[in-house]
């Protein structure tokens, strides 16, 4: 069994917000699929264009790529990247203080520009809180070469300059938690490293050139060595979502001879469940192509997350 995972949501006007790519490969017999994410951008006027965000698979790595702006830029644009997200089995996601994992640690080159922001992103299993560490992380301003970055989940002090900050999902959007106690803080931290459900990379656009980024090597890390081997990637399986009056379309790569079943969910980190349209189910693919199907459900306030299963 394989999977190609993509999610979209569908805001509450019935436009699309943001789309998230996938890309699925063999990571020593389980599957490994990266997310793209394109939440925390924004349009100063109008609604924001995710064609502006584009995610590409590269060997063993994950490219992102900003489109170019008009100065002063039009869009804020921020991306990340998710290891594994939603992935049964995934040694990303779960029980880290079981597995042992003290840090997580990747590498990043760029074309010569230097993103406005850099992080990694922790997301709760439950999806109501998320922790964001930018303290250290870099860079390097010369095309083509590699920085090697590492966080510590060994936290003490909770803080923007120090390490991990708390965002909460409050009234349609991510904010900082500047309200809770070191204790409150503390205390939430080691329940969420108990129940992780996604973990990854996000940057943000500087100015408004054109620039791409490519992450490789994304592990996590025990007392005794590295936890999980290099996420490993393959090409897109799933290409174009678009939203319109009747509904959500999907458009993916298929292999005649395969099946593939359309799953949707209304958390990004969990709980897809096969849409009721037997359409949708075991669809066998005749030739090697593309494949669409359009979810004629997806018209309410949503958001609308999808994964496609194939087998």
């Amino acid at each position: 069994m394989s999977d190609a995972a993509v999610a979209v949501a569908i805001g509450i006007w019935g436009c699309l917000l943001y789309s998230v790519p996938a890309v699925a490969a063999d990571r020593n017999g389980a599957s490994t699929i990266w997310m793209g994410d394109t939440t925390g951008s924004y349009a100063t006027m109008g609604q924001f264009d995710s064609s502006l965000i584009t995610f590409d698979s590269v060997g063993t790595s994950i490219q992102v790529s900003f489109a170019a702006q008009p100065a002063p830029p039009q869009y804020g644009l921020t991306a990340s990247v998710l290891a594994d997200a939603s992935a049964p089995g995934s040694l990303f996601i779960g029980d880290y203080t079981a597995s042992g994992a003290k840090s997580v640690s990747f590498r990043i080159k760029g074309d010569g520009h230097v993103p406005l922001s850099l992080g990694v992103v922790l997301n709760s299993k439950a999806g109501n809180r998320k922790w964001l560490c930018t303290d250290g992380l870099t860079v390097r301003p010369v095309a083509g070469q590699w920085t090697t970055n590492s966080v510590s989940f060994d936290q003490v002090v909770f803080s923007q300059a120090g390490g991990w900050v708390l965002w909460v999902y409050s009234y349609g959007s991510w904010i900082p938690d500047y309200e809770k106690s070191a204790a409150e803080l503390a205390a939430l931290w080691k329940a969420d490293l108990r129940d992780v459900g996604a973990i990854g990379v996000k940057l943000s656009q500087s100015g408004g050139d054109a620039q791409s980024y490519t992450i490789d090597q994304f592990r996590l890390s025990g007392a005794s060595g590295f936890i999980t081997p290099p996420a490993k990637l393959s090409p897109f399986l799933v290409c174009v979502i678009e939203q319109g009056p009747q509904g959500a379309t999907l458009k993916w790569e298929c292999k005649a001879g395969s099946a593939y079943t359309v799953t949707r969910s209304q958390n990004l980190l969990g709980g897809f469940t096969t849409l009721e349209d037997p359409n949708a189910r075991d669809i066998v693919a005749t030739e090697t192509g593309y494949m669409t199907y359009t979810d004629k459900t997806a018209t309410g306030e949503g958001p609308y997350f999808y994964r496609v299963v194939g087998r």
